[in-house]
């Protein structure tokens, strides 16, 4: 590509990313929140990392929200936790040492993401900077102490132990564009022409 396309296409990207300028808010992003908890558990031990759970009455969980809200996106932290608020009923059975009780929980999920284990449990209206130590010794903590996954054998220990996470959308792809999703890879592939 010669340098005059190249200079081109540059300018024409910044002309584009200029009319869709962020609005500065002051504030920090919101928290993530998944659909449910097993997908927020089970999410949390795929990327291996401390989950955050916050539990609690609605006014009280807002408030503890703005408090993560600044220290989820701060350095040291962002991207090293993932965040579910106010899981359904009956959540804190699969998870050792819990109590059904308001909180902000930091969990260490499971090699498969079905169980998990408190780490340690603060009180909802707790100081930012409390928070923030906790959080930050539970991410060493779980680090030290956690196995870094090879992906293809963690996939194949799942399947031999039966253990299969059934998301909203279909695994796979639609290689064919039939509207249906090809499970196995090279499955339903055009014959090439010869």
């Amino acid at each position: 590509m010669g340098g005059d396309s190249t200079r081109q296409i540059i300018a024409r990207m910044e002309e584009l990313s200029d009319r869709y300028m962020p609005k500065e808010t002051g504030r920090a992003p919101l928290l993530q929140d998944f659909d449910s908890f097993r997908q927020a558990l089970n999410v949390a031990a795929a990327d291996q990392r401390v989950l955050v759970i916050l539990q609690g009455a609605e006014d009280e969980l807002e408030r503890a929200k703005e408090t993560l809200r600044p220290i989820a996106w701060s350095g040291g932290i962002i991207g090293r936790f993932h965040y579910d608020c106010s899981p359904e009923p009956n959540w804190t059975s699969t998870i050792s040492g819990l109590e059904d009780s308001p909180g902000i929980h930091l969990v260490q999920p499971g090699q498969f993401g079905t169980e998990g284990v408190l780490y340690q449990s603060l009180p909802l209206d707790a100081r930012p900077e409390e928070i923030r130590a906790v959080m930050s010794r539970a991410n060493s903590h779980y680090a030290a102490n956690t196995e870094q996954k090879v992906y293809a054998s963690h996939v194949a220990e799942g399947r031999k132990n039966g253990i299969y996470f059934a998301g909203a959308v279909p695994y796979g792809e639609d290689r064919d564009a039939d509207g249906e999703i090809d499970h196995r890879p090279h499955e339903n592939r055009r014959t090439p022409r010869q």
